[in-house]
């Protein structure tokens, strides 16, 4: 009885402070978008898309309001359930355990994200987070309802012995980062860019030209890209967005216009085994031609005007 109600108390007591610090985490991206806002004013007037600001804002509110009143607190049921279950060690709180849990949580981020791109189902959900045509700190909490459910890798880490609080101060101190990445106002930042995602190399994953199109999935450090061959600077201003672009500002349709493409295309297929195969084949498969076509994005200089 005296451990259950241990187990329970560090359980309540977990998701307590997550919650907290998702809160900081909130605080700290509508800093961020002030400042931002700010600085465009003063260095770059008339370049600022506010309708789009909003836009961004109002379908990360969506995500926010799901996530907190559902499947957040999903989220750390099965993380906690996978941790208290089946774990293979413990964690401990000494410096290099935290280097760890940094190295594993970025390596978990980039095969998700990895993941997000190339397999129809995920990138259904990942969809509205590149529908924007803008890049900017509004942009960067632009996320299904659903996404956090959609991030298969992360479950190593309960396995590997990270504990809920562990993960939530490093997830929360690199999408502090991750948010940050996602300005325009920040060209090259020297020696920093042989080995993190700095703001230059998120916009190449956010660009619609070919050589652009399914790069630098990483969030901190471009190790994983560069290990894996998926990285490539920056050259060019990318073009930002989907290639075929969602004219819309409805955070709702915004919301919702991966998972009704994904559907329309399994509607579409005459088999129950195509039909399937847009679940986990890469977006741009089609079942006409049975092979990718042009990956999820087909190349802006491949689209006739």
């Amino acid at each position: 009885m005296k451990e259950q109600l241990e187990k329970w108390g560090h359980i309540v007591y977990a998701s307590a402070e997550s919650g907290q610090l998702f809160t900081v985490l909130l605080i700290a991206y509508l800093i961020m978008i002030a400042v931002e806002r700010m600085l465009y004013i003063w260095l770059r007037p008339n370049q600022y898309n506010n309708k789009d600001g909003l836009y961004s804002m109002g379908v990360s509110t969506i995500t926010a309001i799901a996530e907190a009143i559902i499947f957040g607190a999903l989220y750390i049921a099965i993380y906690l359930f996978v941790y208290e279950n089946f774990r293979l060690f413990t964690m401990p709180n000494v410096w290099w355990a935290w280097v760890a849990i940094f190295l594993l949580h970025d390596f978990a981020y980039y095969v998700d994200h990895y993941i997000s791109h190339r397999v129809g189902f995920f990138w259904a959900f990942h969809h509205v987070h590149h529908s924007s045509n803008e890049i900017n700190i509004t942009t960067a909490a632009r996320g299904f309802f659903l996404g956090q459910l959609a991030q298969p890798a992360y479950l190593l880490l309960p396995l590997l012995g990270v504990d809920l609080i562990q993960l939530a101060i490093v997830a929360t101190l690199k999408n502090v980062w991750g948010i940050f990445n996602h300005t325009r106002l920040v060209t090259k930042m020297g020696w920093l860019e042989r080995f993190l995602c700095t703001p230059s190399v998120h916009r190449v994953h956010h660009g619609t030209q070919r050589k652009y199109i399914d790069k630098n999935y990483g969030q901190v450090l471009s190790l994983w890209d560069k290990l894996f061959g998926t990285f490539q600077e920056e050259e060019e201003e990318p073009r930002y967005g989907l290639v075929t672009p969602l004219k819309t500002y409805n955070p709702f349709k915004a919301h919702v216009a991966g998972v009704s493409g994904l559907y329309q295309k399994m509607r579409l297929a005459p088999t129950f085994t195509d039909k399937l195969k847009y679940l986990y084949k890469p977006p741009g498969w089609d079942h006409i031609t049975q092979r990718e076509l042009g990956k999820h994005r087909p190349s802006a200089d491949d689209v006739k005007t």
